[in-house]
């Protein structure tokens, strides 16, 4: 019996033993996406740092004194071509108008009276019951009477302005800003701004382009011409700060008549809709400025592109799915994806998602991604 209690312990001593001994089984490779690099045509863009402005801004002023006793409108919100915004007290005004009125009604009274002796003066002088002297005498009443209503006439004309400045319109359509100036109190020309202002639809874009850049545009157009062929046309598209591309694409319409001879640039101008009221004067913005022709490049997403001191480069997975570095010379960047210059070629693929899961050397697991489609091809 003892014997066999010792053949037994030995027994499941071994067992334990040779499972202690056993290798443990080797975790999976990690997996990661990918894109296959691929040839593809896309307009060429170039970008700009460019700032909004309304095309009409206007800061209204009081043209005339006097205590508000309207404010018709909400800050902040649109108001419309011919909205009366504010009414200083009208009453000395109309008052005015009513006097100088009444002096044009005496004016033409006294016309009337002055041309009727002036007619009898010349049956009279002709027959010798009144000398030449009284005639002209007669003769410059008429006239003095006549200049008379004519000052009179301007007196009303600038009383009736007046009265009209008491109210304070809208000069066009656009956004009102804020305003210090409540009911009661009181204005004049020399109170300052009023309230401001804004027409956002449509809205500029000013920009800078360099000398070499449009001297470059302009050769490449005549010698197209001189080909036969079709001149460049260029679109501006719109970069947000948040980084979103504006929807609606602009149209350039104005490039300045010289050369800024301290930067060696050139002011352009491209106008955008902005019915949705999304962009606002004074706004720093990316002008992409996109040509009509195309041209053959590689892209891969902007977010597969690492940098380090080195410079740029992208995480490739080769042929036996092992990681490999790749340094490569980043180009323009198009929409979400980036022009590859040099480091890559047709058919790579590219690690897109899972970068933070491998390195150089690593065996990966990979699956083929669809990449999105940019905006600008």
């Amino acid at each position: 019996m003892i014997r066999l209690g010792l053949t037994g312990a030995l027994t499941l001593a071994l067992l334990a033993c040779s499972e202690q001994q056993a290798p443990a089984e080797a975790p999976p490779p990690p997996g990661v996406g990918v894109v296959e690099v691929t040839a593809q045509e896309i307009s060429p863009t170039r970008e700009f740092v460019g700032r909004t402005q309304a095309i009409e801004d206007a800061r209204l002023r009081a043209r005339v004194e006097g205590p508000l006793i309207s404010r018709s409108f909400t800050e902040g919100e649109e108001v419309q071509a011919g909205q009366v915004l504010f009414e200083i007290d009208p009453d000395p005004y109309q008052a005015e108008v009513r006097r100088v009125q009444a002096l044009l009604t005496s004016a033409e009274s006294a016309l009337t009276v002055a041309e009727r002796n002036f007619e009898r003066g010349e049956q009279l002088v002709g027959d010798g019951y009144i000398s030449q002297t009284q005639m002209d005498e007669l003769r410059a009443k008429r006239d003095s009477a006549a200049a008379a209503i004519d000052e009179a006439k301007s007196a009303l004309a600038s009383a009736q302005l007046n009265l009209d400045y008491t109210k304070i319109v809208a000069p066009f359509t656009g956004r009102a800003g804020n305003s210090k100036y409540s009911i009661g109190d009181l204005v004049g020309p020399q109170a300052g701004e009023l309230v401001s202002i804004v027409q956002l639809d449509p809205m500029w874009v000013n920009f800078q382009v360099a000398e070499s850049s449009m001297v470059e545009a302009m050769q490449t157009n005549i010698q197209r011409q001189q080909e036969g062929l079709e001149e460049l046309k260029f679109t501006p598209r719109l970069r947000l700060s948040t980084g979103t591309e504006y929807a609606l694409p602009g149209v350039i319409d104005f490039i300045d008549n010289r050369i800024d001879q301290t930067t060696g640039t050139i002011k352009v101008r491209a106008t955008f809709p902005n019915h949705s009221g999304l962009l606002l004067p004074g706004q720093f913005v990316t002008l992409v400025i996109q040509r009509s022709d195309k041209r053959s490049v590689l892209l891969v997403p902007q977010s597969a592109i690492l940098e380090d001191q080195q410079g740029a480069y992208v995480l490739v997975v080769n042929e036996q799915n092992i990681v490999v570095r790749q340094n490569i010379k980043a180009g323009e960047r198009i929409g979400v994806d980036r022009v590859v210059d040099e480091g890559l070629q047709p058919g790579t693929k590219v690690i897109t998602t899972g970068l933070q899961k491998v390195r150089p050397g690593v065996e990966v697991t990979a699956k083929l991604e669809t990449p999105a489609l940019s905006s600008s091809q």
